[in-house]
């Protein structure tokens, strides 16, 4: 009895982290729009800038699946978080990169490591 209530806890766990994984890709999606549109309507204007606020939620964000990925003992959260984190910093004013490019690394990421619960 005990395994199968454990079993359905890294259940639940593993369902929760995939919403988590699912609502981080959905806000970066959303910063990739707007990053996109900007460049469509000001081709050589004021790039799109994330606020501060905004990126520190994302990594509030990271470190929750961080969190759950510890909980599900999958080891390759704690090194994809830290990825994420390396490309989060890496939207911070001024930004060197193109964002689209951070963006699109970000949801990579994100998919594999949805990739690595649902296997």
């Amino acid at each position: 009895m005990e395994n199968m209530t454990a079993s359905k806890n890294v259940d639940r766990l593993a369902e929760t982290t995939l919403k988590q994984l699912s609502g981080f890709k959905e806000v970066l999606k959303i910063h990739l729009r707007a990053v996109s549109e900007q460049r469509t309507k000001h081709p050589h204007g004021k790039a799109h800038a994330i606020s501060e606020d905004a990126l520190d939620i994302l990594f509030k964000k990271s470190e929750e699946i961080r969190e759950s990925g510890e909980l599900l003992n999958f080891n390759i959260f704690s090194c994809a978080v830290d990825q994420i984190e390396k490309l989060l910093g890496k939207l911070r004013t001024p930004v060197q990169y193109r964002r689209t490019d951070i963006i699109g690394d970000l949801l990579t990421v994100l998919e594999n490591l949805e990739h690595s619960i649902r296997s």
